[in-house]
């Protein structure tokens, strides 16, 4: 009876731990662009990885994120009431998020409807407000920011919240979670010949300096037909893998002075990007979504076409047959 139980405790301890350690190196490398205040960035890669966690394991994996949090916040100098306000704040951004998407929009993990990423869009909204509002109120409360720059400081922490979860949430939920989609090596192939163009276009136009004039402005409508096609195409996972490698380039290239949304101020140029890829997710996760739901449709009326077919042709059976051996034979 105990085995069980001490193995059972192992392995939650274990994943509690492997949480708070992916979480703990995802918050190193979003406090990298923290440009306002050293506790608030706007590229927050952590709120996705613990929303996901939280769906994919359930919510008793909460102290993970915590953990991963304290031992962030700590290590990059902050005191530990401001540690641990902010701990609170993101924990329950997190648990909140997951609960409010399993009640209100019965979220499935592969999001294959176009409810659940609308869901996941509604309730990471509300969610990342939550964590936003906690972290900044402990960062005035303790003296760490001035009450005036409260809004600047509140939204760029929703912002980089609200992109973890848009971003970083999906693609894992989507590669972890059993899909309905077989990957063909026509598919493979396809993927590389989409993947390689939109990888040099967003270098391109997020790699580049920013030269005077509308051209270069203009040029981060060219990724839409990329990323339409990988949601058409490639369902979730192209959807997904393509918005990251967007993100990832964009973000790169506008932290380090490139692109289109380079401004005076780095941070008001990574929260202009912010809502950019906003748009760019939820766009291809839609689409995806669609894709997925007209799939399904058009499988269970082949389906019932099928059915009525069979049920056609034993009534025929029935209807030419007046012998009740016969008939008797064909019920067995």
């Amino acid at each position: 009876g105990k085995r069980p139980e001490i193995k059972s405790v192992a392995v939650y301890l274990l994943k509690v731990i492997l949480l708070a350690i992916v979480y703990h190196l995802a918050a190193r490398l979003g406090l990298k662009m923290a440009y306002v205040q050293i506790n608030t960035s706007p590229v927050w890669p952590p709120s996705g990885i613990a929303l996901a966690a939280l769906l994919i394991l359930g919510p008793s994996i909460w102290p993970g994120i915590s953990l991963g949090v304290l031992i962030g916040s700590l290590t990059t100098g902050a005191p530990f009431n401001v540690a641990l306000g902010i701990t609170i704040g993101n924990t329950l951004e997190a648990l909140c998020g997951a609960y409010l998407l399993k009640l209100f929009f019965r979220f499935h993990n592969p999001m294959d409807r176009i409810q659940d990423v609308v869901g996941l869009a509604v309730c990471s909204i509300f969610s990342t407000s939550i964590g936003a509002t906690l972290g900044t109120v402990t960062l005035m409360m303790t003296g760490n920011g001035d009450w005036q720059g409260f809004w600047g400081l509140w939204s760029t922490w929703w912002i980089g919240d609200l992109l973890g979860a848009l971003v970083v949430a999906p693609a894992i939920l989507v590669w972890i979670s059993p899909s309905s989609f077989q990957f063909q090596k026509r598919q493979y192939a396809e993927g590389f010949l989409l993947l390689a163009p939109l990888v040099f276009v967003t270098w391109y136009v997020f790699g580049g300096k920013p030269p005077d004039g509308i051209f270069h402005q203009a040029l981060i409508y060219v990724i839409f037909p990329f990323v339409i096609w990988a949601a058409l195409r490639l369902e979730q996972h192209g959807a997904t893998i393509a918005v990251f490698i967007i993100s990832g380039i964009a973000i790169w290239g506008t932290a380090q002075g490139l692109g289109p949304f380079s401004l005076e101020s780095k941070n008001n140029s990574l929260i202009l990007l912010q809502t950019y890829i906003a748009v760019v997710s939820l766009t291809s996760l839609i689409l995806a979504a669609a894709t997925v739901e007209r799939r399904n449709a058009n499988e269970a009326l082949r389906q019932h076409a099928d059915e009525l077919a069979t049920l056609n042709d034993s009534s025929k059976t029935f209807l030419n047959n007046f012998d009740i051996a016969s008939i008797y034979q064909t019920i067995c």
